[in-house]
């Protein structure tokens, strides 16, 4: 009986299209001391006929099936139930990359930071503008206490060698140890499970923070080794519009002035973490929105007009949240209250950019 070292959890919804793809993926590292579990988060459409055929074919496939409650709960359901010394979260619409499983069953055994992060490569938005040079497997290792600090303050990750081979704010594509994430849990009295609940955005860079926090001093290591495909076009919470988004931002707020309660991060942290929110929220319903006045647009304009979101844009440097002058400027009428103009504006620019490129 081989004892558990790496558990991957993978939450799904409504993902007949591409759930077995993710899982097979997993299931391809051969090994007996890998179990992947698959947390049925309430699916409606044909995803519980993929799941019981292919638990049928491998014993390490375990499936729990629950109430549509939210991807941060199906992790958290699949922490719960995992027995492996380490945890990976890969998400139901993207999968792992085989030629790198050498190297994570590797770190598995021998690696003594308490988190590993790989690299990830990416389609459509998140397509890295950089080739990949061949990974070498040296790791290299960067102390907790300055990766967060870091991760708050700074938009870029540049202070990261070979920065454009990695997401630092996600979830996945990473080794985590399960007794400091349920360390965590206990730590926050249960409020972080790890994953904060309710959020539809974010919730990986506050799970990130906390953890890292959690560490102190401790280092954690970098393995430039592409493991993750990231399916950025094809993901249900990149890629479109849903009538409750505009609410995550008063979520995330909460949850943000929690962990300041908490003692996780302090007040100043807390207005990167919100202002970067904001603007990022901005950003997505400016791109994805189809017109100027619809009930979303509408809804999510008066609450980037809040006092707290405003106060919280002011008061930190633009390159905590944007990297180029247009968003700065676009920020700086944020921050005055003025986000139902600028949206029109951002609107107007994006669509002129379009035609000329379509003319072009």
């Amino acid at each position: 009986m081989h004892s558990i070292q790496l558990s991957i959890v993978i939450p799904t919804y409504q993902s007949e299209r591409t759930v077995e793809r993710a899982i097979l993926s997993a299931l391809s590292i051969k090994s007996d001391a890998v179990e992947v579990i698959v947390v049925n988060d309430g699916s409606l459409d044909g995803t519980h006929r993929i799941l019981d055929r292919l638990a049928a074919q491998d014993s390490r496939l375990i499936i729990i099936s629950q109430n549509n409650s939210g991807r941060s709960a199906a992790r958290n359901k699949g922490v719960e139930v995992a027995s492996g010394k380490w945890i990976m979260f890969l998400d139901s619409d993207d999968y792992l990359i085989e030629s790198a499983f050498p190297y994570v069953l590797e770190r598995c055994e021998n690696s003594d930071s308490p988190l590993v992060v790989f690299g990830m490569i990416a389609n459509g938005g998140q397509c890295r503008l950089v080739e990949s040079e061949h990974d070498t497997g040296r790791s290299f290792m960067m102390p907790a206490s300055y990766l967060v600090k870091r991760m708050i303050e700074e938009y870029s990750f540049d202070y990261i060698k070979e920065s454009w081979r990695y997401e630092i704010n996600a979830a996945w594509a990473r080794l985590y140890r399960r007794d400091l994430l349920l360390s965590l849990i206990v730590k926050s009295e249960g409020f972080l499970g790890p994953f904060p609940l309710n959020l539809r955005f974010s919730e990986d860079r506050l799970f990130n923070i906390a953890y890292l926090r959690l560490l102190e001093q401790q280092s954690v290591e970098f393995m430039p080794v592409d493991l993750y495909y990231w399916n950025y076009e094809g993901s249900q919470t990149c890629g479109s519009l849903h009538d409750d988004d505009a609410s995550s931002i008063v979520v995330f707020n909460n949850i943000v002035l929690h962990m300041v309660e908490m003692g996780i991060i302090n007040f100043d942290e807390s207005n990167y973490l919100i202002a970067r929110e904001v603007i990022s929220q901005f950003q997505r319903l400016a791109k994805l929105a189809k017109g100027f006045e619809s009930t979303l647009v509408r809804e999510y304009t008066k609450l980037f007009c809040h006092s707290d979101y405003t106060r919280a844009v002011r008061s930190v440097p633009s390159h905590s949240y944007c990297c180029s002058l247009f968003w700065t400027i676009v920020g700086w009428f944020i921050g005055h209250g003025f986000a139902h103009s600028i949206f029109i504006v951002c609107k107007l620019a994006f669509y002129t950019k379009k035609t000329l490129r379509i003319a072009n």
